[in-house]
């Protein structure tokens, strides 16, 4: 069965067995491993400690076995084979099958999840599980497992410094997933490219460091648009707060307001109690107090007291983690300490270092002193050796946070070396060196300026520059995009030509079509930036630039660019009220998607005729709202998309509000109707959300109008709702329509309908909630004990029958006696003796 198994799933990569099909496999475990973690030997038995680690992990992600099945087939396929054989098989394998085990071996490097055991054996990781309680996070957790249950929130962001806990609360809450065994929970690997995954149950994303993640944008999409729209799935970001105002800006350019928590202070005094013998309650109370919230400082602190006997100074505790560092480097491989601290501040400034991509680059332009240090160093941290340097496959960086941010601190200090390693590899890594230099500003505040005054003749540089590699285009991806808000950034003068001839060029050497997808992502920030600042000339400018692009290369990923950067000048351009242009870009979009009738296409399509049709009807260019309306009709009979259906009928609910002149109720009438034939044909709570809201939109405008029977027949609507759907969005919706009608009557009549005025007052609560509402409350509660002593007498006056029919039919109505003795006590005040006395015994028979 297992062999079968192993037997199929290699057939499916074009590999037809003939010889033994754990052998095969065994094949390209050596194949994939060998390099990486030396010899792999042939018996199970004699795996070593990181192979047993690694080879579960690639036989569960592809063929789904686990390593105890593997391991016994194995044994049984080798039994009484001699060794010499067996690597001739494997030999034999390896040679026939070289193109497809590089894919397969390609495909499975590039799974983009982890799961949470997968994820805790990342060396990285490790480190934060030396001390394995996990203190405090009470509140933070409860509200995590709010956010899984609220269905409209899709994507959450936790923001806090370097050691605050960001990672070791996602695990945990991970870990509370896992025993509840609703929701699924992975970890999205941060060096490999994303594609969207097929998900069976509920499933929550978690991404560390979204702001270095080439596939962001990609990831976010697939959550707010995932293939399988019947199972949930959510996206939980870690970031630093100074990466929160351009997260929150990019999504919300997607349509997202996302709610952000802030991991501030944690329990430190706690931890150090939990976890380090011999430290007294002061001391821990100021380690905490030096600790700038981060854990990792607070072991650190905690550490060096441990040794030294004293407390110490932040820069005395990070130096002496390092000099420790520098000097077991030193005894393992000999080399001169000065050397060592060079080329340890110069991978922090470059982290995280592909060794396989980067080597090339770093041995032709290091001296061959300086790279013979370098390839030490990480052989070191390849065997193992990885208290700061740490590896993730064939990639390297400094771990944690708070040490490389100290050694970027300290080579920025030194000015002619920093210079030198920043003109040396630039060309070659400016992404990583831009994003690490940025880092610094969160670690030391008196270098701040320095820094700042650094990024900005960096993107002078880039700008001017030519790309020498693929990270080019992501560095201008960070200058136009997470950067674009500071100061030190300059927009003003982009050389987009010279940034579109860098594609030209590095796409011969680099044929990869994400290049393409990374510049359109640059030209459409650099689009909206102009738009934004109202440089119109330069916005039309650079959109021509990026139209021009997707027109040589008509790739989806560029496309679904260009569809977003047309949508937000449709957008600005509404909004500054240009309404000739933003009808040309409409029809630029209207033309993308004729020609191209992609999902992602028609959803910015969708949005912008919302926007457009709401600034026609603003303008009072009904003809051209309508038109909007319509070509959102046949978009929805042509696609029935909820995306498409949700402006639709927004759009519809707009409409009815900006129809408001009596001369306009028959339009007014046609939008209702169409709400109510989509309600018909989609019961769906949000459409029928949108239903209230059109039906409250025509009370206002039939109350302008004096079209009382009309008014009438929009609440009857919205009691119908009321009675089989009294849901909150249906009832704020109620409550808001019937407060404009009574007020609409009083005006007109000084009264109105008492079953409006009754049920208006069991609603009160539900009003909106805004400055006016308490105020508004005590004017309803009034009106009712106005309106029910006019009832009372009135009744009474007809006779004691009539009386007590009106006090039963109140009875029914609250169904709550002591409501109604509360409000006859208070309309009784106003009443005689002899009413009061009769309605006693009416509420008492």
């Amino acid at each position: 069965m297992i062999g079968k198994k192993i037997k199929e799933w290699l057939k499916k990569q074009g590999i037809n067995i003939e010889l033994n099909p754990a052998l095969t496999f065994f094949g390209i475990i050596t194949f994939s491993l060998g390099k990486a973690i030396g010899e792999v030997k042939i018996n199970p038995d004699k795996w070593s400690k990181e192979q047993e680690e690694k080879i579960p992990d690639l036989i569960q992600k592809t063929v789904k076995i686990s390593i105890e099945e593997y391991r016994q087939l194995l044994k049984e396929e080798i039994a009484g084979k001699k060794e010499e054989e067996i690597k001739s098989e494997i030999k034999n394998i390896l040679e026939g099958y070289k193109e497809q085990i590089e894919e397969i071996v390609r495909s499975i490097k590039e799974i983009p999840i982890l799961t949470l055991e997968e994820f805790k054996r990342r060396k990285e990781i490790q480190k934060l599980l030396e001390y394995k309680k996990f203190i405090g996070r009470k509140e933070e957790l409860k509200e995590l497992h709010n956010f899984l249950h609220n269905t409209h929130e899709r994507i959450r962001l936790i923001i806090g410094a370097g050691g605050t806990g960001k990672t070791r609360l996602a695990m945990e809450f991970a870990e509370e997933l896992e025993k509840t065994n609703e929701w699924a929970a992975y970890f999205i690997h941060p060096y490999s490219s994303f594609s969207p995954i097929p998900i069976e149950k509920k499933t929550l994303l978690i991404l560390d460091e979204p702001s270095r993640y080439k596939d962001r944008d990609k990831l976010i999409d697939s959550v707010l648009n995932p293939p399988c729209r019947q199972v949930a799935i959510k996206l939980l970001l870690m970031d630093r707060p100074i990466f929160k105002t351009s997260i929150e800006s990019d999504l919300k350019a997607k349509g997202v307001n996302v709610a952000v928590m802030e991991l501030i202070k944690g329990e430190i005094v706690e931890f150090l109690k939990e976890n380090f013998q011999g430290i007294d309650a002061n001391t821990a109370i100021q380690i905490e107090r030096l600790s700038k919230n981060s854990f990792i400082y607070a072991i650190y602190y905690a550490e060096y007291f441990r040794t030294i006997g004293e407390v110490g100074m932040l820069g005395d505790v990070l130096s002496a983690r390092v000099e420790k560092y520098m000097e077991d480097i030193k005894i393992r491989t000999n080399m001169n300490i000065e050397d060592i601290r060079n080329i340890i501040c110069l991978i922090s400034l470059i982290s995280p270092i592909d060794w396989i991509k980067d080597r090339e680059y770093l041995k032709e332009t290091l001296f061959s002193n300086h790279y013979e240090v370098l390839e030490n160093i990480i052989s070191v941290a390849h065997s193992g050796y990885t208290d700061i340097l740490v590896p993730s496959g064939q990639k390297f960086a400094i771990k944690p946070d708070p040490i490389s941010d100290y050694l970027r601190s300290e080579l920025i200090r030194q000015k002619d070396v920093r210079n030198k390693w920043i003109n040396l590899l630039l060309p070659y890594m400016p992404f990583r060196i831009s994003y690490n230099i940025f880092l610094i500003s969160r670690f030391d505040k008196e270098i701040v300026d320095e820094v700042t005054q650094i990024l900005g003749e960096l993107w002078i540089e880039l700008n001017k520059a030519k790309g020498r590699t693929p990270e080019y285009f992501l560095a201008l991806l960070l200058f136009t995009g997470d950067l674009r808000d500071l100061p030190f950034f300059d927009i003003k003068n982009a050389e987009i030509k010279n940034w579109i001839q860098s594609h030209e060029d590095l796409s011969k050497a680099f044929p990869n079509i994400e290049l393409r997808g990374q510049l359109a992502m640059a030209l459409g920030n650099t689009v909206n930036h102009y738009a934004k600042a109202n440089e119109f000339q330069k916005t039309e400018e650079s959109l021509k630039q990026l139209i021009d692009f997707h027109e040589r290369y008509p790739d989806k990923e560029v496309r679904e660019k260009l569809a977003s950067v047309l949508f937000n000048v449709v957008t600005i351009y509404g909004a500054t009220s240009q309404l000739a242009k933003m009808g040309v870009y409409l029809g630029e979009l209207k033309n993308l998607h004729q020609t191209y009738p992609e999902k992602q296409v028609r959803q910015e399509l969708a949005k912008a005729l919302f926007n457009g049709g709401i600034k026609y009807g603003e303008a009072h260019r009904f003809e051209e709202m309508t038109a909007s309306i319509e070509e959102l009709e046949r978009l929805h009979k042509v696609c029935i998309e909820k995306e498409v259906r949700e402006q639709f009928c927004q759009a519809l609910v707009n409409a009815i509000a900006l129809y408001e002149t009596p001369g306009e109720f028959a339009k007014i009438e046609y939008c209702l109707k169409k709400l109510k034939d989509l309600y018909s044909d989609y019961p769906l709570k949000e459409v029928r959300q949108t239903l209230a809201m059109g039906l409250l939109n025509a009370t206002v405008g039939y109350r302008r109008g004096k079209a009382f029977d009309k008014i009438e027949s929009c609440i009857i609507d919205l009691k119908a709702m009321y009675k089989t759907h009294p849901d909150k969005e249906v009832k704020v919706n109620l409550a808001m329509a019937l407060d404009n009608t009574v007020s609409a009557y009083i005006e007109k009549e000084g009264e109105c309908p008492y079953q409006h005025v009754t049920l208006l007052y069991k609603l009160r609560f539900d009003l909106p909630d805004d400055t006016s509402k308490q105020n508004r409350i005590k004017a309803i509660e009034t009106l009712l004990e106005t309106e029910t002593e006019k009832m009372i007498w009135g009744e009474y006056n007809k006779g004691p029958n009539s009386l007590k029919k009106f006090i039963q039919q109140l009875k029914a109505e609250f169904r709550d006696d002591t409501e109604v003795v509360l409000l006859m006590n208070k309309v009784g005040q106003k009443l005689p003796w002899k009413v009061l006395q009769l309605i006693g015994e009416l509420l008492s028979s």
